[in-house]
């Protein structure tokens, strides 16, 4: 009696084992299922690229200019193009590289945007925020000068990257997508 009452619990308790299995839920298990239709999921691209405005080629140097004299000036011209499918704001400074800066911090800078100034000042304190919208093309030309004739200036170099860094324009800089571009130049000053 014993022995078929072990057997009659060993069936049951395999049954209910198969019975929890096959449903996938207890009596005790709560289940909420909400179907949403018509959900759209889209993804999208942030990128932009400077291009040469002589031949829309990609490039990465804008001024190398040798042997710039006092009151003297080089012009360059440049194409951001935005690339992606989604509209950006991007911030456009000055960073200066290499150990002797004495050239670099004399030079000054037009920058013109279509036909508009959107700066003039000190090469070294470039810092211009800007709003692209998808598949648009923004041309500049930049003016740099040297208007200081300072005899301690002669044959000096000065190394500067610009530097392009966009982001989302509903986001706050440094969050969500992001992209960033290094434009490299070198100026050599001469003889005066």
């Amino acid at each position: 009696m014993k022995e078929s009452r072990k057997f009659i619990l060993r069936i049951f308790f395999i049954f209910i084992v198969v019975l929890n299995i096959s449903t996938k839920a207890t009596a005790a298990d709560l289940r909420v299922e909400k179907i949403i239709k018509n959900n759209k999921f889209q993804t999208t691209t942030l990128s932009f690229s400077s291009n040469s405005t002589i031949n829309t080629n990609k490039t990465n140097v804008l001024f190398k200019t040798m042997g710039l004299i006092a009151n003297g000036f080089d012009v360059g011209s440049i194409r951001i193009k935005n690339e992606g499918k989604m509209d950006f704001s991007y911030h456009l400074k000055s960073n200066l590289n290499g150990e002797d800066k004495a050239l670099c911090e004399v030079l000054t800078l037009d920058v013109i945007k279509g036909k508009e100034f959107v700066y003039q000042g000190k090469l070294t304190d470039l810092s211009l925020e800007m709003k692209s919208k998808s598949g648009s093309i923004d041309d500049y030309i930049l003016i740099l000068y040297l208007n200081d004739n300072n005899r301690n200036l002669v044959q000096k170099n000065c190394q500067f990257d610009f530097y392009f860094k966009t982001f989302n324009e509903n986001q706050i800089e440094g969050s969500g997508f992001s992209d960033e571009k290094k434009i490299s130049n070198f100026i050599n000053s001469g003889n005066w």
